[in-house]
């Protein structure tokens, strides 16, 4: 049984309105595979080029991004920024330093308590022998109230005092160089302080002017509105429009070709 030839396909368009296509193999040699995009770049190029239309992610934005809203926007991360770390380093850096000695070897175990190691308990009750021994040693119990344990504590103190500190076995620094120490440490960070936040206002306003200078936002635009009221008022006129936006500055012009072209250029 022999089946009927079906029609043959209609001829391919010619002169005009003839499709050219080009060569799969052609194609697939200049292109490559086809590759899915990708999202994560995707969302890249979309933040950079719609940077009001959306939120910033926190691995896409840097702070500098941030003077397209305006300067204050920009600052102000800065000032976080700049500040965590300088209360880091203030943070941070006595502390290691209270470490090591505090970690300096015998001289915390044998010769004296750790509390001692502090300005209000320097020299009290005793620099050669334990707090708890020289309490004994000098019979200050509850029982001696009044004047004589006042006296007694104050023969203890002057007597403490006047006797040389105990060397640290493994720094070779004694009591009073620590204190010392760590005094001289604190007032350098609290100088430190006060001279960064010296630093970061000029910072603050050297900047800020840059950025005005090189950013272009709302303060830059011009604005001619016409068919106004002939009562209208420039305070009036400025107070509608900045319901979008600040107004810097209103010039009503009123049946003056010059002005008004003078308005135009600018």
């Amino acid at each position: 049984m022999t089946s009927k030839p079906g029609p043959s396909p209609p001829p391919a368009p010619s002169g005009v309105f003839k499709q050219a296509y080009l060569n799969s193999e052609d194609v697939l040699q200049v292109y490559g595979e086809w590759v899915p995009p990708s999202e994560k770049e995707a969302q890249v190029k979309y933040h950079t080029s719609h940077t009001h239309h959306d939120t910033y992610e926190v691995s896409t934005c840097k702070t500098g991004d941030l003077k397209e809203f305006g300067p204050a926007h920009m600052l102000y991360f800065y000032f976080l920024k700049y500040m965590a770390v300088v209360f880091g380093a203030l943070a941070a850096v006595p502390a290691l330093v209270q470490i090591i000695l505090y970690i300096g070897g015998d001289f915390f175990t044998v010769y004296s308590d750790l509390d001692r190691l502090t300005i209000g308990n320097y020299g009290f009750p005793s620099s050669n022998m334990n707090a708890n021994e020289a309490v004994a040693a000098y019979q200050l119990t509850p029982d001696n109230k009044g004047a004589d344990a006042e006296i007694r504590l104050l023969q203890v103190f002057l007597n403490s005092s006047n006797n040389a500190s105990v060397a640290m076995a493994s720094l070779g620094a004694d009591k009073r160089s620590a204190i010392v120490a760590l005094s001289v440490l604190d007032l350098l960070g609290t100088l430190g302080y006060f001279g960064f936040c010296v630093f970061l206002m000029w910072w603050t306003r050297d900047l800020a002017r840059k950025v005005d200078e090189r950013t272009v936002t709302i303060r830059d635009y011009s604005v001619r509105a016409e068919l106004l009221p002939p009562d209208a008022e420039p305070a009036e006129v400025k107070a509608y429009f900045e319901q979008w936006g600040e107004v810097v500055q209103v010039e009503c012009v009123r049946r003056c070709s010059e002005l008004i072209e003078l308005v135009t250029e600018r």
